[in-house]
């Protein structure tokens, strides 16, 4: 299977880390595309994962505003040009709509509740949204819980 992982933020480094290996253990194909936002792709590099730069993180509105829709399209090409398998993301938008589009589907991890953006953006186009258990809110169908906290994937 070819998987899709995008890590936009340095935390997902750490928490797609061991879930990469293990997933390359049992013979997966694991692509990762990224954006450098602080030290994303130093850790990337720390641990051996190769990986397709994207995007780098803008710090002003405007900026932001533009990279959405250079980011979109970027990701857009790439997973026509790769055809993974699966998307896996941390409250990726950009992994969910892009999936819907091409019929890929996407798994959407997060654990932050109080976000406004997800219910428009991410939530309607993922394939399924897996958060921990004690995610309090219920995201629909699409919404798996899992027994754990997205900390303990750094620490495994």
């Amino acid at each position: 299977m070819k998987i899709l992982i995008g890590v936009w933020h340095p935390a997902h480094v750490h928490f797609f880390k061991n879930a990469i290996k293990e997933l390359k253990g049992k013979g997966h194909e694991v692509l990762v595309a990224a954006r450098k936002k602080e030290a994303t792709y130093k850790l990337l590099a720390s641990y051996n994962i190769d990986f397709t730069p994207i995007s780098t993180h803008k710090r002003t509105a405007i900026g932001k505003f533009k990279d959405f829709f250079s980011r979109w399209k970027t990701t857009f090409h790439h997973c026509k040009k790769i055809k993974p398998d699966i998307l896996l993301g941390i409250s990726d938008f950009y992994f969910a709509q892009i999936g819907k589009l091409l019929g890929i589907p996407s798994l959407v991890f997060t654990d932050s509740e109080p976000v406004s953006i997800d219910p428009i953006l991410t939530y309607p186009f993922a394939s399924q949204i897996l958060t921990p258990k004690n995610f309090s809110k219920s995201l629909g169908k699409k919404h798996t819980r899992y027994n754990g906290f997205h900390e303990i994937a750094y620490l495994h």
